[in-house]
């Protein structure tokens, strides 16, 4: 009798046993599920690759990706657009007016009219003894027409420029904050702000500047550096991977000098 007793008790101290480490797994697992759950949605990366499910479902989330990035572009095509129209320009047209001031102060406004042709006046002021005045004129008149032409080609040049330069941004996908070699780039901003985005380390330094272009900040006028030791990322066609970031580098936006 008392060794039914003993087995039965032991029995029953083992299934007891069984119970709790049961109970202990199954809760560890579902802990475990719960922290990739929450920190999935502060990292923003709850992706459609990671969705578990029907084929259907799949396509849904990965639809509803291209359609947030393609609204994302539009919105950086838009804050570009605004830059250029409401900052770029105003400075450039503050630039030229300044330019055509100087000019005025230095040759007054003859500088601007279209000039006359040499020789013929010259030969009549010295004819009549006056040929000193006469060629200074003529002096004067060389140095004007050369300004002229000096500002037409740096006006021709400009807009060369701008006309090459002008081309279709596109970035490349931005990479899930999960794989395998991506860098988290912070830039910030001369204006205090701060603007972020994934690449992988082998896209080229060019798309920081497309990035920055997107975000009002041509590329034209301004650069990114480095904090400390202070660096100019000068050349588009480097690696991210060349200069060794890490998983995350934080850049700044500067005006060119």
């Amino acid at each position: 009798m008392d060794q039914v007793l003993t087995g039965s008790l032991v029995l029953t101290v083992f299934q007891g046993i069984f119970i709790i480490t049961v109970t202990v797994l199954s809760l560890s697992w579902l802990l475990i599920k719960l922290k990739k759950y929450y920190a999935d949605i502060n990292t923003g990366s709850h992706e459609a690759s990671e969705v578990e499910g029907p084929p259907a479902l799949l396509e849904h989330y990965k639809f509803q990706q291209s359609e947030c990035r393609q609204k994302m572009q539009e919105e950086h095509t838009s804050k570009a657009l605004f830059y250029k129209e409401n900052i770029l320009k105003p400075q450039e047209e503050a630039k030229r007016l300044k330019k055509e001031n100087e000019y005025i102060k230095i040759f007054g406004p003859m500088w601007q009219t279209e000039g006359s042709v040499l020789g013929g006046e010259e030969d009549k002021l010295s004819e009549n003894g006056d040929v000193t005045a006469g060629r200074k004129a003529a002096r004067n008149r060389k140095v004007l027409e050369k300004i002229n032409r000096k500002v037409a080609d740096e006006a021709a040049i400009a807009a060369a420029a701008k006309q090459k330069q002008k081309r279709i941004i596109t970035l490349p996908v931005e990479p899930d904050v999960d794989q395998e070699a991506v860098i988290s780039v912070i830039l910030r901003t001369p204006i205090g702000t701060i603007c972020q985005r994934r690449f992988h380390d082998s896209d080229k330094i060019q798309c920081l500047l497309d990035f920055i272009t997107t975000q009002g900040f041509s590329q034209r006028r301004y650069a990114i550096s480095t904090s400390y030791p202070r660096m100019l990322l000068n050349n588009p066609d480097s690696l991210l991977s060349d200069y060794k970031f890490g998983k995350r580098v934080t850049l700044n936006i500067e005006e060119k000098e």
